[in-house]
């Protein structure tokens, strides 16, 4: 093999990598909360917290569209002054989920409690659920299930665990916070997987060069 040739499938296998086809997730641009009103996000989050009963799927939809749409600036803001540790989210998740998934008595917690159980919760419900439901490989999908799901949950354990009075714009915000921090742990998750699958990449087409 000539070095010429050599030369030639190192690039390709390096432009593979470099635009994310030696791994099985897609790359994907900064998080993006446009279109909620017809977002899976926003299906999602209606048909998590419904359940089976559908009667009122209108009615969450409307709801969790206005969270939806808090989810850019909530975004930002956190960027600027950080958002919850995943350590953090497990630590909460587990005071509201201790008693075998129990987390139903009627307590009064903290929303930043709330919000990070949610956001770590959603991170669980998506490793449960995305061979089952086709999310492998499909980062922006896997990303709008996450963020829906989270703002369901936080909006179901809120009204678990609140006995105060609470604006519907106040809820909408708490479940805002929950997805925004659920898709941060998320798109770290995903960037390491990727970064993963490069290296491995890398060294596996090192290998493969020194056995020419």
């Amino acid at each position: 093999m000539t070095s010429t040739t050599i030369v030639e499938q190192r690039s390709v296998v390096e432009q593979r990598i470099l635009i994310g086809e030696a791994s099985n997730e897609d790359l994907s641009p900064p998080p993006t909360f446009l279109r909620a009103e017809t977002d899976f996000g926003v299906r999602t989050a209606a048909q998590t917290f419904g359940g089976v009963d559908n009667s009122h799927y209108t009615e969450y939809k409307t709801f969790f569209q206005a969270a939806y749409a808090m989810l850019a600036s909530i975004w930002n803001g956190y960027q600027q002054n950080g958002f919850m540790s995943e350590s953090t989210m497990e630590s909460y998740h587990r005071e509201l989920y201790r008693n075998n998934g129990d987390n139903t008595t009627k307590t009064v917690v903290s929303t930043d409690c709330i919000s990070g159980a949610a956001a770590y919760e959603a991170l669980r419900a998506y490793d449960r659920h995305r061979h089952k439901r086709g999310f492998v490989g499909k980062h922006q999908r896997s990303s709008k299930f996450i963020t829906g799901y989270a703002m369901a949950e936080a909006t179901r354990l809120f009204e678990a665990h609140h006995n105060r009075r609470i604006t519907d714009e106040a809820k909408e915000e708490l479940a805002a916070r929950s997805a925004a921090h659920a898709r941060h742990l998320y798109e770290i998750r995903h960037k390491e997987t990727h970064d993963l699958a490069r290296r491995s990449s890398t060294t596996s087409f090192a290998s493969t060069i020194s056995q020419w």
